[in-house]
């Protein structure tokens, strides 16, 4: 199903992200970190915050010398190989503020760029280079901040003047992005789940200068099949944009942990051959006919795949058909064709599936037949998109999230005013001093249409016959953009009846 997944819970913590084209994070403040010469202080991936050996990015000796400023090195934890190395001063309450020269180093040894601190800020010229030598960047400093930079190219001609992005604020989008990834794709292995086995896993992983991920490493072990599933999950990341700083590809390292919970972490639906399971809007079982909008029916298994079938609870029109992988566990991992159609039968889209992922060239139309959108996956990752107009004829693709959340908040306030306008609290539920809040969920149309109204939660029967009355008189209300077209979406609103 194409719908988006449900965000269920899952505990994730994302602790550190590592670059070795930085040993600290800019900052007007020194760091109140207490050495302790010739001890290691450990990091998370900013340098600034000292941890646990076992979430550390990176590691710090300090040494003292015969002027008084100390020698400052800092190491790669997963490797041990020394990345910077600095001159400092460390003051009577142990605290170290970076002043001097300042030198990072490739894994070989080779000089990776050089500049200099002042009070812990960087000032002055700073000068990087790739690994065979050539200089990538020269950017000048002022109290930390850039004040002017120049780019280079492989073949000594200027790229750019223009600052390139910070692996740091790079970090932020991917974090974000691996947290996504992970709420979708991880699901409690069954036989955790019967043996009734739970944890945290940590585990670290290096994402190499062309995105892709290595060297995958348990750090912490809750149970061997917690671990694999962890291992699974990261291994079928899809390729990261390359982190770049100073006009260089960086080696990420991070380092995350997952907390397998029995009560919380989501665990795959179950499914018997020929017998409905039904769904909310979003996917997730629902074990309530009363409460669903969808149910799906698998049958004509062969070997480990079967046929699987959804349906509207409402109309019992087919939504979808495809094929997918029948495990041992009776869940499904979507695999091979899979075609999704309006509730007249006509096609909406069609694809393929490869082990639960989007592969290939998707197409997908409007109810009057015409194509709306031609999209490319890999590895469940859209890397391309050719959008239509109605004559056949290519147009710019809208930003589709933002084009989505601008209709939706216009649809909402179109539709609170209409509750607004129409609803009448009942007669006998005012009189025995009934209130409450009913949850109400639907299905709106790609005209803008609400249908299929579920309730989820309510007081009072006659409470959710008045909401049920006053959603049938609202009007057609914009629904979100997917594919270059309107899209069937899924919601799920509380309709308050309060005496006061």
């Amino acid at each position: 199903m194409s719908r988006k997944k449900a965000i269920l819970a899952l505990t994730l913590a994302i602790f550190a992200i590592t670059s070795q084209c930085f040993a600290q994070k800019d900052t007007k403040k020194p760091t109140k970190i207490k050495y302790k010469v010739g001890d290691k202080t450990y990091f998370d991936f900013t340098c600034q915050k000292k941890v646990k050996p076992i979430m550390a990015s990176f590691y710090r000796i300090i040494t003292p010398r015969e002027d008084k400023l100390v020698e400052v090195q800092t190491y790669n934890k997963a490797t041990h190989q020394l990345i910077s190395k600095s001159t400092g001063k460390l003051k009577s309450n142990k605290t170290l503020t970076l002043e001097g020269s300042y030198t990072a180093y490739y894994e070989d040894g080779k000089v990776k760029g050089e500049g200099t601190y002042k009070k812990n800020l960087k000032q002055g010229q700073w000068t990087w280079y790739r690994q065979d030598g050539t200089k990538s960047a020269s950017e000048k400093y002022s109290n930390n901040k850039i004040k002017e930079a120049y780019y280079w190219d492989k073949n000594g001609e200027i790229a750019s003047n223009e600052n390139h992005p910070f692996t740091f604020e790079l970090s932020i989008k991917y974090h974000k992005f691996i947290k996504r990834e992970i709420r979708t794709n991880i699901y409690y292995p069954e036989e955790a789940w019967e043996k009734g086995i739970e944890g945290k896993v940590i585990l670290s992983y290096d994402i190499n200068e062309k995105g892709a991920i290595e060297d995958i490493e348990i750090l912490q072990s809750a149970d061997p099949l917690l671990d694999k599933e962890a291992i699974r999950v990261v291994k079928n990341f899809p390729k990261a944009e390359p982190f770049i700083e100073h006009n260089l590809p960086c080696r990420i390292h991070k380092v995350i942990h997952i907390n397998f919970n029995l009560k919380k972490t989501r665990r795959a639906i179950k499914y018997t051959l020929n017998q409905p399971v039904y769904l909310n809007g979003i996917g997730k079982d629902q074990n309530d006919p009363s409460k669903s909008h969808m149910y799906r029916i698998i049958t004509n298994k062969r070997d480990s795949l079967v046929d699987v079938t959804t349906y509207w609870c409402g109309t019992k029109a087919i939504l979808s058909k495809n094929t997918a992988i029948y495990t041992k566990y009776n869940t499904l991992t979507f695999h091979g064709n899979y075609t999704e159609y309006y509730e007249n039968g006509a096609l909406m889209g069609k694809g393929e599936y490869k082990n639960g992922k989007k592969t290939g060239n998707w197409e997908w139309f409007r109810k009057d037949g015409t194509k709306a959108s031609s999209e490319t996956y890999q590895n469940n990752r859209q890397t391309h998109t050719t959008c239509f107009d109605k004559d056949g004829k290519t147009t710019r693709c809208m930003n589709e999230k933002e084009a989505s959340k601008e209709r939706v908040k216009k649809g909402s306030k179109t539709l609170l005013s209409s509750i607004e306008q129409n609803i009448k609290y009942p007669k006998t539920m005012w009189e025995q001093k009934i209130q409450g809040s009913v949850l109400v969920s639907f299905v709106l149309t790609v005209e803008g249409e609400i249908t299929d109204l579920k309730v989820i939660k309510s007081p009072h029967p006659l409470l959710s016959v008045e909401a049920f009355r006053v959603l049938e008189l609202a009007p057609k209300l914009p629904t979100r953009i997917a594919h270059n077209m309107p899209y069937p979406t899924f919601f799920t609103i509380p309709i308050n009846f309060e005496l006061n």
